[in-house]
């Protein structure tokens, strides 16, 4: 009897008879693998933008500036929402159709205890209506909550909160909406996600206590 060379792939485990199309499922290996590493790529380079913008920000000044700087950052974060992170051609090119930023503006108040319903510190958790109390969950974090205002210079394929939709950006929005020419939303900044500003709120509390006890 005849012997039939079988040839095996060693990612997906699929057996070929046909050399051919076995050099042709190679190939297509190879390409999804490199759209895979650039997404990674893409990926881990975003998520160090985010990082970079929390642990320096000082004030919500720099939280504004920060955000024109990297608009395509944001930008890129809701194209991610919206297509899927294993889409990346699609995920990058639909990038190209998204507005541009022309203003900002965060406004923002300390606050002992900004809910955690809908959203949560990274080193936290969220708690619905308050429902995991009794698992010693808390029912909210120290923080910042406010509005966060800003414009674009075009309509846009989305709802205009998804720029921050990702938990790393630090910045989670409540409700509002609006049109692409103005833009609303409520907002919370947790604690522990901003440590720069959370280290300038404590030296101001004390240069605040200091000068109080001097008069």
């Amino acid at each position: 009897m005849p012997s039939i060379l079988v040839r095996k792939c060693h990612q997906t485990g699929l057996l070929f008879e046909d050399d051919k199309l076995f050099k042709k499922h190679l190939r297509s290996l190879r390409k999804n693998n490199t759209k895979k590493r650039s997404f990674r790529k893409k990926h881990n380079e975003l998520m160090s933008v985010y990082d970079n913008i929390r642990f320096t920000a000082t004030c919500p000044l720099d939280i504004e500036n920060a955000i024109k700087a990297n608009w395509e950052s944001f930008i890129i974060g809701a194209c991610l929402r919206n297509n899927g992170a294993g889409e990346l051609e699609k995920v990058f090119n639909s990038a190209k159709k998204y507005p541009k930023l022309v203003s900002i503006d965060l406004e923002v108040r300390w606050n002992d205890f900004a809910s955690n319903s809908h959203s949560c510190p990274l080193d936290g958790v969220t708690n619905w209506g308050g429902y995991k109390s009794k698992e010693d969950v808390p029912r909210n974090y120290p923080g910042w909550t406010g509005r966060i205002n800003y414009k674009l210079d075009k309509d846009y394929p989305g709802f205009g909160s998804e720029y921050f939709s990702n938990p790393r950006c630090g910045i989670h929005t409540g409700s509002g909406g609006g049109s692409y020419l103005s833009l609303s939303y409520q907002v919370t900044l947790f604690e522990s996600d901003w440590p720069k500003m959370a280290e300038e709120r404590r030296k101001a509390l004390a240069w605040s206590i200091l000068n109080g006890a001097e008069k």
